[in-house]
């Protein structure tokens, strides 16, 4: 599993390769990532959830986190391009109001404009 990341107009985008699932261990690195640009000049983080089709629950727990720890630095996390597998999860778990979920089912517009 790969992350690949680039920020541009002080959004940083997330992107898997890879994988098609979220565990323990993706999770940690996402988390990694995301901590290690906390304190730049980010003021949006896109985690791009195209191609995941599975959150297993720690991982889900690891997304909240980051998402409350994201807020504490006045940054929004948003995840986008969410599979209807990981929406459904999402869903399932009732973190609608945890997460911010954007893009479904398709894609987040803006994510065109990172590229």
């Amino acid at each position: 599993m790969l992350l690949s990341d680039h920020i541009q107009k002080d959004v940083l985008h997330i992107k898997f390769q890879g994988t098609y699932r979220i565990t323990n261990g993706v999770a940690q690195a996402l988390k990694e990532e995301v901590v290690k640009h906390l304190n730049q000049c980010c003021k949006s983080i896109f985690i791009d959830l195209n191609n995941i089709h599975f959150i297993d629950a720690k991982s889900f727990g690891e997304l909240v986190s980051l998402s409350n720890l994201a807020r504490s630095h006045s940054v929004r996390l948003s995840l986008c391009n969410v599979s209807d597998e990981a929406y459904e999860l999402i869903d399932m778990m009732q973190l609608h109001d945890e997460l911010v979920v954007s893009g479904h089912p398709i894609e987040l517009a803006a994510t065109s404009d990172l590229n």
